[in-house]
């Protein structure tokens, strides 16, 4: 017997609440995850696994990437759609891998490899579109900066958290894969609330408006302190953790 929405709802929630913590992400982060568990009991009865919401999830890039070429103001929204999509299926993913049980590490990698690839080249199409008609060479040079610091950081991420269990595993050790009790990091935290407030601003006045260069210098402002952020912080946490020789 298969259980009513409001059952499935509620066991999602709190399964997701845990994982999600007001005070231990960003509010964006906390609104899609909760909006996530109205959206999970349907893919639930449908039987959906959460790796075809991330190939999804990669459709999405590509169709994002679509839109942007043929660099008409009209299909903005459509973009700026996929985004809002994309972050909410996102989360409806690792919900439904939750609730199942079922966390594979191919799971875990092609999801951050689509997250990766869908930010990196929704924010370079945002700003090659804004290029595109502004002809603003150094917002250009500026934007393609801070995307390259965004793609190291997030492989920086990646390699802490790969070295820091191979540490674990080859000297017995429990020390924490991801870097959480910061007050720098809690910083970005800040941040990312304040770039899915940018991003949005963005498309609301479209990149044709006068208001949108301010803006869209604020957001790779943010992008590259947010990086520079997690650089010294995890440079820092290495240097203690990893100072030994291997085995």
């Amino acid at each position: 017997m298969k259980l009513s929405y409001y059952s499935l709802f509620k066991k999602s929630y709190k399964i997701n609440s845990k994982v999600r913590k007001i005070g231990s992400t960003s509010l964006t982060g906390l609104f899609f995850n909760r909006l996530s568990n109205f959206f999970l009991p349907f893919f639930i009865y449908l039987s959906v696994k959460a790796n075809s919401i991330t190939y999804f999830n990669f459709f999405l890039c590509l169709l994002s990437c679509v839109i942007f070429l043929n660099f008409n103001q009209e299909y903005l929204f459509l973009n700026y759609f996929c985004f809002f999509i994309f972050m909410l299926f996102d989360h409806i993913d690792g919900g439904l891998a939750r609730f199942n049980n079922y966390k594979t590490f191919w799971g875990k990698f092609i999801d951050g490899l689509v997250d990766a690839l869908f930010f990196s080249f929704f924010y370079f199409f945002t700003l090659i579109f804004y290029y595109k008609l502004s002809g603003d060479f150094f917002i250009l040079v500026y934007g393609i900066i801070g995307i390259i610091i965004f793609c190291f950081d997030i492989f920086l991420l990646d390699r802490f958290s790969a070295i820091t269990r191979w540490c674990n595993e080859e000297n017995k050790l429990t020390k924490p894969t991801y870097i959480r009790k910061n007050n720098l990091l809690k910083v970005n935290i800040i941040f990312q609330d304040l770039n899915f407030i940018l991003i949005s601003l963005i498309f609301f006045f479209g990149l044709d408006s006068p208001h949108v260069i301010k803006i869209i210098y604020s957001f790779f402002t943010l992008l590259i302190l947010s990086g520079i952020i997690n650089y010294l912080v995890h440079i820092k946490y290495a240097h203690k953790n990893f100072n030994y020789r291997k085995k």
